[in-house]
Formats: structure tokens, sequence, C-alpha cells
């Protein structure tokens, strides 16, 4: 059976390529740089690779919408309004049936908070921007982390002597953090969190939505 790539992978990919990026800027507002809609989903390669993606597989039709509300003609004499809904996507959803898109985007970067207690590179890691919910101002944080055993141990003072011969006490502990603060101040992107995006996809799907077997519910 053949593997097929996932939709987050080559929405990443295509997003990041050269020739979209230079459209993406030219046209698109800032909120809409990790969005593909309108002519860049009906363009024929960039549609070609995603919708072969494993979401689609079990797709019979697909139809780019150019707006969040459309008709869909139901008979010569009768055409139906619908408005597109907004889903998240999970790790094994798939689409079934037929299905008209307006938007696939990416989302917000995420973070797993519990990741946030493994340590980082080098041992330290820089926290994401969180904005204070009263006066959203922005702020960031510096994680040191080390074993309390070996603090304990490196915070004895230790007696050096320097090449004139004067007598310095200095502790091995604070000193080791001074360096690990330096460095996270020096490289701040090496050492940021690392966040996750999901895919946002904006459209309508008469037909149920699956993940593990469960019906995938639709935000409005």
């Amino acid at each position: 059976m053949e593997n097929k790539n996932k939709l987050v992978d080559v929405v990443k990919q295509i997003l990041t390529s050269s020739e979209v990026e230079s459209t993406i800027h030219d046209y698109y507002t800032e909120e809409e740089k990790h969005s593909l809609y309108g002519n860049l989903l009906k363009n024929d390669i960039i549609g070609k690779m995603i919708f072969s993606c494993e979401e689609f597989s079990e797709v019979e039709s697909i139809e780019i919408v150019d707006s969040p509300a459309f008709n869909i003609i139901e008979s010569a004499n009768r055409a139906t309004c619908k408005e597109v809904s907004t889903l998240m996507l999970n790790e094994d959803t798939k689409f079934k049936g037929k299905i008209y898109i307006y938007s696939i985007q990416l989302s917000h970067e995420n973070f797993d908070m519990n990741s946030f207690m493994n340590n980082g590179e080098d041992d330290i890691l820089l926290t994401p921007t969180i904005y204070d919910q009263n006066t959203f101002t922005p702020r960031k944080g510096i994680t040191l982390f080390f074993s309390p055993e070996t603090a304990q141990d490196m915070s004895l003072p230790v007696c050096i002597y320097n090449k004139n011969g004067e007598k310095i006490e200095t502790n091995k502990f604070k000193e080791n953090m001074h360096k690990l603060l330096d460095k996270a101040l020096d490289n701040s992107e090496k050492y940021k969190a690392k966040g996750f995006r999901k895919i946002i996809v904006r459209g309508y799907f008469p037909e149920k939505i699956t993940s593990s077997n469960i019906t995938v519910k639709v935000i409005i």
C-alpha cells in the first residue's frame, strides 16, 4: 500500500517555497501568510500536492470555493446557500465523499506545557512569548536546568590563586549559571521552546469526517 504524505508536512513545504512565499508576501496580510486559498489551491501543482495527501484519500471530489458563503446547485431550478465551517485536523483525520474547501492553513504555534519540564539543549530553555491578560504586555522567560545534588556540591567555596598569587574564593555553581545565562542571551534562537502547528481547514463537509473511527466535531 502506497504511503501518502501528511497534509501538515505538505502545507509547510508549500508555504516556505520561494515562489509561493513571494506571492503570499505580495498579496496577503500578515495573518494570511500561513493560509492557502483561492487561486493557490486551484493551482495545478499545489492542488495536486495537497489533495493527494492521506487526509483526502477517501474523498470522491473536491471543489474550491472563493467565498465563506456559496451556492450549491441541487437541481436545474434550485440552489442552496451554504456557509463554511472550521475544522482543526487530528493526526488521522480523513475527509469523506464530496467536500468544498475555502482555505487550508497552519494554526498559530502551539506548545506542550508538559514538555517545558524536559531539559532543553545545553540545559537552557527560552519560553514562548506570554502576554499579560490585563495590559497585553509581552514577556519571555529563561529556564536554566540543573541537578540539585550537583548544585549542592558545586556551591562549596573553591579557593583559586591568580597569577599574582592572590587568593580568590569562587562559587562554581553560580559561575556555571552565569555562563548558561550568557549562552541563552547570546543565541536565543537556538534555545527557544520548540512549538508545533496544526492544520486548519475551512470548508463545507456534507459527510462525516472521521478520526480513529470517531466523528470529528466541526467548529462553526
